[in-house]
């Protein structure tokens, strides 16, 4: 488990639980090159928007790679037969810091806490990361505030609720249909995201209905429906996204087609589980989900809006690298616009060899790539989390 408890407890509670981050840490369709070389990315907008709005998310766009150590970048404004594009240029960068641009450029950057089918939060302010070798060797912190208001929303939802699940979400997709197997649609009712309620705090609702509640996420098993009655589903409901998540691959051409021809706006976006993968860590990263956590203290005692989450690395320099990332997702400005990249190419130094990858369509967010070396991540310290295995 992970807890939030209030910062006093830090000097009595130790316990660290190790798990896998997955969520927005999504993979690039870039071909593994060893070296480094030059980099350029092609991003859109979901939708049309006006010049004025692109120059902003240039200026964002080069904030937030400045973030990084990336030093050689170029983010500027490219015109097309089709209207604008924004470009990024960057040299000496490896396949993992391309896929971190991408990343980066496809973020659109809310944050989201919700408890128990209600927002609470939606903004952080990260200060600091950084190795903690005082909790162990490989372990590494990182520091943030949340508003007072955060605080005072926990205190009129969660009062006595020791136990109950704390979400915390980066870009969660609002007002989406989700079409998934049985084994996934079972996951996201089992007790894995139900946190440990104390007895007599009563009962948490299930992550389904929490996702309905809080964002409008309506989760549906697939009993093999046809593309054109999944369609029909999404429209009644008004959904700006359908996405289909373990599901045969056919059905995720179906749809795309069936939403062509009737001409209906309607994002698609397919996840596939890798071999290997969890089944709990395939559901946070459909999600863009960080936990699930558990509420450790009764937040009607306390006020403090100090928080850290911490965790372990495999070594001291995986662990510096996992704080980063966090870091970075939390100090990274909401884009104006959310943003798909629609061409990745890499050339490697000196025999230039050279591979790009588009997406699918103009409406297709396509995470069936294989996720990277994963993450460790646990909340901790001033209020502390803790995740529930």
């Amino acid at each position: 488990m992970e807890y939030i408890t209030e910062g006093s407890t830090l000097r009595t509670v130790t316990l660290i639980v190790a798990v896998l981050l997955t969520g927005l840490f999504l993979l690039s369709p870039v071909t593994a090159v060893n070296s480094s070389g030059k980099a350029s990315l092609a991003i859109k907008p979901e939708k049309p928007v006006d010049i004025k709005v692109l120059r902003e998310a240039v200026s964002l766009l080069r904030e937030r790679i400045n973030l990084t150590e990336i030093s050689d970048f170029r983010v500027e404004l490219e015109e097309t037969g089709e209207g604008y594009l924004i470009r990024i240029k960057a040299e000496n960068v490896t396949p993992e810091e391309v896929e971190g641009i991408k990343r980066i450029a496809e973020s659109f950057g809310r944050l989201r806490i919700e408890f128990n089918g209600v927002v609470v939060g939606r903004s952080v302010n990260v200060s600091d990361y950084r190795l903690e070798p005082k909790m162990c060797p490989n372990c590494w912190r990182v520091d943030f505030r949340v508003p007072p208001e955060v605080t005072a929303r926990l205190k009129e939802v969660a009062s006595g609720k020791l136990g109950w699940p704390v979400d915390v979400y980066l870009d969660p997709p609002v007002n989406s249909l989700l079409v998934v197997s049985a084994r996934v649609y079972q996951e996201m009712n089992s007790q894995d995201f139900m946190g440990e309620p104390k007895p007599g705090t009563g009962t948490p609702k299930p992550l389904i209905e929490r996702l309905k509640e809080a964002f409008n996420i309506t989760v549906i098993e697939y009993h093999n429906q046809s593309a054109e009655e999944i369609v029909d589903n999404a429209t009644a409901l008004g959904k700006d996204k359908i996405i289909l998540a373990n599901v045969p691959q056919k059905l995720y051409t179906e749809v795309k087609g069936t939403l062509s021809s009737r001409k209906i706006n309607i994002e698609v976006s397919y996840y596939t589980l890798q071999t290997g993968e969890g089944i709990k860590n395939f559901v946070r990263k459909i999600l863009h989900l960080y936990g699930p956590y558990v509420l450790r203290f009764d937040p009607t005692k306390y006020s403090t809006t100090r928080l850290t989450i911490s965790g372990v690395g495999k070594d001291r320099k995986a662990a510096l690298g996992e704080a980063k990332k966090l870091y970075l997702d939390f100090k990274m400005g909401s884009l104006p616009v959310t943003f798909r990249v629609e061409d990745v190419s890499l050339s490697s130094t000196p025999s230039e060899t050279s591979t790009s990858s588009t997406t699918m369509t103009a409406k297709v967010a396509d995470d069936s790539h294989q996720c990277g070396p994963a993450s460790i991540v646990l909340f901790a310290l001033f209020p502390l989390l803790l995740r529930k295995h």
